[in-house]
């Protein structure tokens, strides 16, 4: 018996079912077509966002080099010029994230950077299980960049809808 792929919830049915047996919705309709093109459109979409904010990094960071001359007098101070240097870096960091991630178009409101909270926010109308894919793939992006952020960075994601509350948050860790 041959089968073929429900476009709602990816399980497999026959191929004479017109409707599917797990999520009972039609299939091999106009309807159900229409709905698999705008899920290949989100994650075409999230693809696409991903590599453009990688480009805009790269090119972004490109131009923009951190460069911190100290002249430590014992080796107590050379370690606290060197904490203050990584937190530098971290914050010019988030600073050009969020200028790649503004050249996307993307954003429904201002990126924000939390030097208090050691987070990127940005605001984004996508679904909680979007945001998770483009959280994690973005920070994946970083990792091909000169970007680079001390550990306790956060990329939070929030939606129009979300209010206050996140709809994605992942690690940043270069």
């Amino acid at each position: 018996m041959a089968h073929k792929i429900c476009q709602f919830c990816r399980s497999t049915v026959p191929v004479e079912a017109t409707v599917c047996r797990f999520c009972q919705r039609e299939i091999d309709t106009p309807e159900s077509a229409a709905a698999a093109v705008r899920r290949h459109d989100k994650r075409l979409f999230i693809g696409v966002a991903v590599v453009i904010i990688g480009g805009g990094l790269i090119f972004g960071s490109a131009n923009r080099t951190t460069t911190v001359t100290t002249k430590p007098n014992d080796a107590q101070s050379s370690a606290s010029a060197t904490v203050v240097d990584i937190a530098t870096l971290s914050i010019n960091s988030a600073h050009a994230f969020c200028a790649g991630m503004k050249t996307t178009g993307l954003l429904t409101d201002e990126c924000k950077v939390s030097v208090w909270n050691r987070s990127v926010d940005v605001t984004l109308d996508l679904t909680s299980t979007m945001a998770s894919i483009f959280c994690t793939k973005s920070v994946e992006q970083l990792r091909g960049t000169r970007l680079k952020f001390e550990p306790g960075w956060t990329l939070r994601i929030y939606s129009p809808y979300s209010g206050d509350r996140t709809v994605a948050f992942c690690d940043i860790r270069t």
